[in-house]
Formats: structure tokens, sequence, C-alpha cells
């Protein structure tokens, strides 16, 4: 209900804050003039819709399925609604605590391939990988992606960064001026071992560079090998060699001094950047002044939202020949 009422996330979290507060007066009651429990306690202490819960209950497979659906959908936003009635920006160990306990208590959930961890060996101190490892239907950037696809109305915002990019990507590093991260990432494109592997660094080199394309600061966006200077969300990327696209480089997100896990071990930067994308949506946050530019392009020609860029944005645009 009150996902209809109020379509953005953020007005949900704040309704659904004042309904809880309201409801501390009803927790005072007689114990004979309460309301009986709408479903079974439970450790995570998720209020799933009813509709959930038998679902839940009942082991359908369609909660397993990698697929968009309904009742996967609901299940993502009563996870959604949990977390955020504590934050509006959960980190990666309040992620991995909430699903480890909806494991413990719905254990088919468990993917049936892995490295064997059984529910029952989950303790508190189990290493963060490898639990989202084991349940890659439900890792944080799938959560964010698709929330932010069914805000907007599109098909997964991951993939569209990664389709929308591996199009332009070669036109894109081209168009960024000459510059020494452009130096770094055409050096990883030229080290690149196979064609698969190139295609792929030239989608994360075009991704680096779309802001200099627009002569915009890149630094409320990306973060290399030095902690973020704004608390909108930002890449980080974390790497030992100097080398932003080296195999070495760690990639996560940072918000409002939140670290977010984005993958578990692959350096994967147009993840990152769907990851981004939605937590803005998902979140509704304003852009940085400083990126405008910027993210018109990614929301007008990435994503395929029906939206007015502005003339220099256009203009790059008319130069890739795309509309």
């Amino acid at each position: 209900m009150s996902e209809r009422i109020f379509p953005k996330m953020k007005d949900q979290v704040m309704f659904l804050s004042a309904l809880a507060q309201l409801k501390v007066g009803e927790s005072k009651a007689p114990l004979s003039q309460k309301a009986p429990a709408a479903q079974p306690m439970i450790i995570c202490q998720v209020r799933f819709p009813p509709t959930v819960l038998t679902a839940l209950t009942n082991k359908d497979a369609a909660l397993k399925s990698h697929a968009k659906n309904r009742i996967k959908t609901m299940l993502i936003q009563a996870l959604f609604d949990h977390l955020s009635q504590d934050t509006m920006y959960p980190s990666h160990i309040q992620y991995v605590d909430l699903l480890k306990s909806v494991l413990l208590n719905f254990p088919f959930l468990k993917e049936s391939y892995g490295s064997g961890y059984q529910t029952d060996a989950m303790d508190a101190g189990e290493d963060e990988r490898k639990v989202l490892k084991e349940f890659p239907c439900f890792s944080i950037p799938i959560l964010l992606c698709e929330e932010a696809s069914a805000l907007l109305k599109v098909d997964d915002v991951d993939k569209l960064v990664i389709r929308g990019f591996n199009k332009l990507s070669s036109q894109l590093v081209s168009m960024a001026p000459k510059s020494n991260l452009k130096s770094l990432c055409l050096q990883s494109v030229d080290e690149s071992n196979t064609d698969a592997e190139r295609k792929g660094q030239l989608v994360n080199a075009a991704i680096l560079l779309l802001p200099s394309v627009f002569k915009e600061n890149s630094s409320q966006l990306f973060a290399i090998d030095k902690e973020p200077l704004s608390p909108t969300p930002t890449i980080v990327l974390s790497s030992s060699d100097g080398k932003p696209l080296s195999d070495s480089t760690e990639v996560f997100i940072a918000v409002d001094g939140q670290k977010m896990m984005v993958d578990n071990e692959d350096a994967d930067i147009s993840l990152a950047m769907g990851v981004v994308l939605a937590l803005y949506h998902v979140f509704d946050l304003a852009y940085p002044c400083q990126l405008k530019k910027t993210f018109s392009f990614l929301e007008a020609f990435i994503l395929k939202l029906d939206k007015r860029v502005p003339v220099a944005v256009q203009r790059v645009a008319n130069a890739l020949d795309i509309s």
C-alpha cells in the first residue's frame, strides 16, 4: 500500500517510520486488545507481505529465479523497507547480516552450487564475500539495480550500462582529452590478452573518462587510490600498482562515509556505475552540479530515459551518432 501511495523510496521510508512510532502506543495495550500477529516471528524480523510469506513457506521456486518476477520484486522491496527504517544508506555488512538471517529461516533459498557452506555454519565471523557468493540472487548490486529498474520502468540498469558503453566505448575514449588517466587506461587496453578482455577494458576506460568528455570534474564520481571527496555515491578504485584498470584493482562504492561492496572479487567498473545510478534513484539523491552533463548523458543515452539534455550533451550525442 505504501508503495502505491508513495512512489519514491525516501517517502516510503518516512511514512513507515512515522507509522512505527504510532504503533508504540499499541504495543502497550492490554494483551486481550492486541490484534493477532500478521506473520510468525522470524529472526531477521522482516515484515514480509502475506503473499511473500506464503511463497517462502511453500518454497516457491520463483524466489530463486535469476529472472525478474513479481514475487521476487516484492521480497526485495520488503528487505529494502526493513533496512531503510534504520538508515538510508545500508552498509554491505548490514546487507550481509540481513541476508544471513533470512537464509537461516528459509534455507531453501540457498543456491545449489558453491563452496558447500551449510546455513548452520554461518556464524557472525564468517567472511561476507563467501556469504554473498553462496546467494548470488540476493547480492547487493542486484538488490539496488532491480529496485532502480522498477522505479524507472526500464530494463536492468546494470545491463543497460554495459550495453550502452559497449556500443560507444571506442568513440568516447577517442573523444576524451589527453590526460594521465587516459594514458593509463589506454595502456591497460593495449595490454589485454584477448578480444573479450580488450572490449571490457575499453568499457571501463570509457566510463572513467566520460566526465572529461564534457570537461567536468570527476572527483565526485571517482576516487582512485584515495578517499572520496564527497558524501555522494562515489566509485572507489584501489590498486597496488597505480593502474586503475589492472587485475589487482579493487572496486567498491562509498556513500556518506559508508563502504558498500560492489562485487565479490573481480573489478567491475560497469557494475559499479550501474549501482551508482541505482543509488541516486532509489534514495532520490540530487546529482552533483559539477557533473550535470555527465549524468544527463547517462540518463538520456545509456538508461534511455525521456530527458531533455543540455546543448553540449546533445552535441556529443550527435558526434556519437546516437539519439
